[in-house]
């Protein structure tokens, strides 16, 4: 995709665009569950400072580290997505490594990723994923969190 960016595009352009990111984000995700068996990790821990997500299995203490780009949390009941550029549980030097995802507002012509928050459903939350992985070039996206809220991570690189 070039660089002229979508704002340039109808609805339904931008409608195909993000079916396209979505089709991206799973073949992204098919290869990072497939390669690091992310389903055998059934604990985790965040890096506030650094953006870290280390993951653990219980069966056999195995360990696995990946750097990110926090996208944001989305808090389900009350439907509402923070982005993490706006998340002061964040360290300011994570903060600015998240404000890249602002960009998507010049790219897209849509306001929604300058607003610290925005009302959202699920089905926003993974739009909102599926673009800001497409736009960072991660490897693909993780996803922790409990029944209240999920934080979404746009995972960078494994740490060695």
């Amino acid at each position: 995709m070039d660089e002229i960016g979508i704002n340039e595009m109808t609805d339904e352009e931008f409608d195909q665009f993000l079916e396209q990111t979505y089709k991206e984000l799973e073949s992204k995700q098919n290869a990072l569950f497939e390669k690091y068996d992310l389903d055998a990790y059934d604990e985790w821990e965040f890096d506030r400072e650094g953006g870290i997500i280390g993951l653990r299995r219980s069966s056999d203490g195995g360990v696995l580290g990946f750097e990110t780009i926090p996208i944001g949390v989305w808090l389900k009941k009350k439907n509402l997505f923070q982005w993490a550029w706006a998340n002061p549980d964040l360290s300011e030097m994570l903060q600015v490594k998240c404000t890249a995802i602002q960009g998507l507002t010049n790219w897209t012509g849509y306001g929604v990723f300058a607003e610290p928050e925005v009302p959202a459903n699920e089905g926003m939350v993974y739009a909102f994923a599926s673009l800001a992985v497409f736009y960072t070039n991660a490897m693909g996206l993780y996803v922790v969190g409990d029944k209240k809220k999920e934080m979404f991570l746009a995972v960078t690189g494994e740490v060695k």
